[in-house]
Protein backbone atom coordinates (compact mmCIF):
# COMPACT_ATOMS: atom_id res chain seq x y z
CA UNK A 1 0.00 0.00 0.00
CA UNK A 2 1.23 3.54 -1.04
CA UNK A 3 2.49 5.59 1.30
CA UNK A 4 -0.95 7.79 1.84
CA UNK A 5 -3.07 4.76 2.26
CA UNK A 6 -6.76 5.27 2.40
CA UNK A 7 -7.61 6.88 5.49
CA UNK A 8 -11.09 7.01 5.12
CA UNK A 9 -14.21 5.00 3.76
CA UNK A 10 -14.12 7.00 0.77
CA UNK A 11 -10.72 6.12 -0.26
CA UNK A 12 -10.74 2.60 0.72
CA UNK A 13 -13.76 1.89 -1.79
CA UNK A 14 -11.33 3.96 -4.40
CA UNK A 15 -8.76 2.05 -3.74
CA UNK A 16 -10.82 -1.09 -4.17
CA UNK A 17 -12.89 0.22 -7.52
CA UNK A 18 -8.81 1.26 -8.95
CA UNK A 19 -7.62 -2.37 -7.98
CA UNK A 20 -10.59 -4.13 -9.49
CA UNK A 21 -9.90 -2.31 -12.54
CA UNK A 22 -5.98 -2.45 -12.26
CA UNK A 23 -6.65 -6.31 -12.02
CA UNK A 24 -8.60 -6.68 -15.53
CA UNK A 25 -5.46 -5.32 -16.78
CA UNK A 26 -8.08 -1.48 -17.96
CA UNK A 27 -5.87 0.24 -16.00
CA UNK A 28 -4.64 4.08 -17.34
CA UNK A 29 -3.79 7.58 -16.52
CA UNK A 30 -7.49 8.90 -17.55
CA UNK A 31 -9.35 5.92 -15.39
CA UNK A 32 -11.71 8.34 -13.77
CA UNK A 33 -14.74 7.44 -15.35
CA UNK A 34 -14.61 3.86 -15.10
CA UNK A 35 -13.51 4.38 -11.02
CA UNK A 36 -16.58 7.15 -10.78
CA UNK A 37 -19.20 4.40 -12.64
CA UNK A 38 -18.33 2.23 -9.70
CA UNK A 39 -18.46 4.25 -6.77
CA UNK A 40 -21.35 4.80 -5.05
CA UNK A 41 -20.85 8.55 -3.80
CA UNK A 42 -20.39 11.99 -5.02
CA UNK A 43 -16.31 12.76 -4.87
CA UNK A 44 -14.94 15.55 -3.55
CA UNK A 45 -11.89 17.33 -3.76
CA UNK A 46 -9.85 15.17 -1.63
CA UNK A 47 -11.37 11.90 -2.94
CA UNK A 48 -10.85 12.97 -6.10
CA UNK A 49 -6.74 13.68 -4.97
CA UNK A 50 -6.46 10.68 -3.67
CA UNK A 51 -8.09 8.94 -6.98
CA UNK A 52 -5.24 10.95 -8.89
CA UNK A 53 -2.21 9.72 -6.48
CA UNK A 54 -3.65 6.41 -6.18
CA UNK A 55 -4.27 5.50 -10.22
CA UNK A 56 -0.16 6.50 -10.44
CA UNK A 57 0.59 4.76 -7.78
CA UNK A 58 -1.10 1.56 -8.73
CA UNK A 59 0.33 1.93 -12.25
CA UNK A 60 3.75 2.41 -11.04
CA UNK A 61 2.87 -1.36 -8.77
CA UNK A 62 1.11 -3.55 -10.59
CA UNK A 63 -0.99 -6.39 -9.01
CA UNK A 64 0.74 -9.29 -9.39
CA UNK A 65 -1.17 -11.67 -11.51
Amino acid sequence: MPDFGPSNEHELEIARSVDRISMEGQLHPSSTPEVLALLGFMMSRKDREFLGRYIQWRMEHPIPK
